[in-house]
């Protein structure tokens, strides 16, 4: 009998352990909520929000009524009026999504949209809470890797010559070699729609990201950069709070928080309010932020100065507090997210060498998103570059940069930036590079640190190639061919470089191509039109661990030969049978034709950037 009462007594305490874990899994909430159906006009409630510092405060609100379908099928809104003459007089609040909405103290939804120029009314829309709570059933998948989307746009269009403008006035263009090859991206709603803005007066309070110590001059490089992800920056004095922020423990229904991109000496967020709080787990916003679905956003606290009201639209000037977790869920209905763990990070620096040897560092963390990432760490690297150019505007960029990959060595790259656009050309390179880590088709790269090494010159040090000049007559097999060509560089100044190119004892009777080019050129030449031979993200690191510098010309003897590059390697000579059987649609094999192999190269190294290409026919005689 007691072995009996032992075993029962064993089973209720696994039997309570089991209820008591799905209790805490379960997304219902312990707070009274209020079902839309019970909802009349007329109705008074109010909603809560803090309006300076991490009070939360009360504002009465009227019922007007409910619409159906108005984010998707079957997905209501509740629209209100707010009768408090202050917040009829903000407008719409950026900052104030999520902000819970109460009917007779019951919780009904989230303060999340309103009509941008109403004429003294405030009518809000508010957001189900039925709905949002769905968002906390949605899976917790990893990031997954890119897809096919529209072509990333360049940082800056200064590079806007054609083709022949950048040829030298003895060659003839090269048009044996493609077009460079697309980063892709996720399409964009708008993309799809041609670019046209969709009508709609009810729109949800903007959520812009927030930026702190990053001057107009960096923010308006990157406009259209993040116009086109569909992100809205502001500038705002302020930051990270000075005396570390509140703690996780303050945040409740109606508090200010934050989704932190980049924090410390940079600082990018996204201010809102928190709607619901169960235990550790939290909803927020009542609408999306990048509906970017599942997500590992660093969530913080935040500490609201005041409410700036604005005839183009009312905001919250908040600081923001530590990181205190992570936003998991990023949905149509709002986002959801847990206090506690917090997400990884990547660590990113930037040490600048002044032309006087004075030494400026920028430090913080950045969040690891393939979509936005790049993007904000390009912007960090230009603000770097920007913020140190106090001795002259002709300033010279050597940039030595360091990515720490999990499984891999370092990544190193290095690049050398001049001219009038200089930094945003350092910047936007970086932002090409990164992209393509970020977004490769296989995995999501966990980056540890990225680390940027520069060293500027008080001038601009660029040169293009002028001429280029035969010396020793005709080429001929297993002789040397010497080649002077001249550089043109800034002011105007010419110099002249001489080289001897060997030509091979079996090339008798070919024609050869000489070329001579800027490292873009020269990747291109080598890599061809497309990237279909990566086959992992190793391949993908591979890639960018072999990239060239425009610190150097390169020079290159080419024989017209079929050749395929398969995992970052060329296989040129291929037999007819091999070239038939990649040259077939029915062919599923990650690998690139080349039209072209290298039988010699060498690169000379120049003083700052160079640019331009050339080529040329070499007739080999016997």
């Amino acid at each position: 009998m007691r072995r009996a009462q032992k075993y029962l007594f064993i089973l209720l305490a696994i039997a309570g352990v089991w209820l008591g874990a799905r209790a805490a899994d379960a997304p219902a909430s312990q707070e009274a909520t209020f079902p839309v159906a019970d909802l009349k006009p007329g109705m008074k409630g109010e909603w809560r929000t803090s309006i300076q510092g991490t009070t939360v405060q009360s504002f009465p609100l009227e019922v007007l009524g409910v619409m159906e379908n108005f984010s998707g099928p079957k997905r209501s809104i509740i629209i209100c009026q707010a009768l408090d003459p202050a917040q009829m007089q903000n407008g719409p609040v950026a900052g104030m999504s999520g902000s819970p909405v109460y009917i007779e103290g019951k919780l009904v939804g989230a303060y999340a949209y309103g009509f941008s120029y109403s004429k003294d009314q405030a009518i809000i829309g508010v957001t189900p809470i039925a709905d949002m709570m769905e968002v906390l059933s949605q899976p917790n998948t990893p990031n997954l890797p890119g897809r096919l989307g529209p072509r990333v746009r360049p940082l800056s269009a200064n590079k806007d010559k054609t083709d022949d403008q950048s040829e030298t006035k003895s060659t003839a263009a090269l048009s044996s070699l493609p077009g460079d090859s697309a980063d892709w991206h996720v399409t964009l709603g708008a993309d799809r729609l041609g670019g046209r803005d969709v009508v709609s007066l009810m729109k949800p309070l903007p959520t812009p990201l927030m930026v702190s110590g990053i001057s107009a001059r960096t923010l308006a490089a990157f406009k259209d950069t993040f116009a086109h992800r569909g992100v809205e920056l502001m500038a705002v004095p302020g930051g990270s709070t000075s005396n570390g922020g509140p703690p996780a423990s303050t945040l409740q229904p109606g508090s200010p928080m934050a989704a932190v991109m980049l924090s410390g000496d940079f600082s990018i967020s996204g201010v809102g309010t928190l709607t619901w709080r169960q235990g550790d787990r939290v909803i927020a916003f009542g609408h999306p932020m990048f509906d970017y679905g599942a997500v590992d956003i660093p969530l913080a606290t935040a500490d609201v100065v005041t409410v700036v009201r604005a005839y183009d639209g009312s905001f919250k000037l908040a600081n923001v507090g530590p990181v205190v977790g992570t936003i998991s869920q990023d949905r149509l209905t709002g986002i959801a997210g847990t206090i506690g763990p917090k997400p990884a990070m990547t660590n990113f620096r930037a040490q600048v060498t002044d032309a006087d040897g004075a030494k400026h560092t920028f430090q913080g963390d950045l969040w690891q998103n393939r979509e936005l990432s790049p993007a904000i760490g390009a912007m960090g690297l230009l603000e770097s570059l920007n913020t140190t150019e106090q001795t002259t505007q002709e300033q010279t960029y050597y940039i030595d940069t360091s990515i720490d990959i999990d499984g891999f060595p370092p990544l190193k790259l290095s690049q050398v930036a001049s001219g009038p656009d200089g930094a945003n050309d350092a910047a936007d390179g970086f932002m090409q590079q990164y992209d393509q880590l970020m977004n490769n088709d296989f995995e999501a790269p966990h980056v540890r640190a990225i680390n940027f090494d520069v060293k500027l010159r008080d001038s601009w040090l660029m040169s293009s190639l002028e001429t280029v000049r035969v010396d020793s007559g005709p080429a001929r097999a297993g002789e040397k061919l010497s080649v002077t060509f001249t550089l043109s560089n800034y002011r105007n100044t010419s110099t002249e470089q001489k080289l001897e190119i060997p030509i091979p004892a079996s090339a008798a009777g070919e024609n050869l191509t000489l070329f001579i080019g800027d490292a873009s050129a020269a990747e291109t030449l080598d890599r061809g039109a497309s990237r279909k031979d990566f086959t992992s993200l190793a391949d993908v690191v591979n890639y960018l661990r072999q990239g060239r510098s425009h610190g150097a010309i390169y020079i290159k003897l080419l024989r017209s030969q079929t050749g395929l590059r398969v995992e970052g390697d060329s296989l040129p000579g291929l037999p007819p049978s091999v070239e038939a059987l990649y040259l077939s649609p029915k062919n599923v094999s990650p690998g690139n034709i080349t039209a072209q192999s290298t039988l010699w190269e060498t690169s000379i190294p120049v003083p700052g950037e160079f640019t331009g290409r050339f080529t040329m026919p070499v007739k080999v005689q016997p």
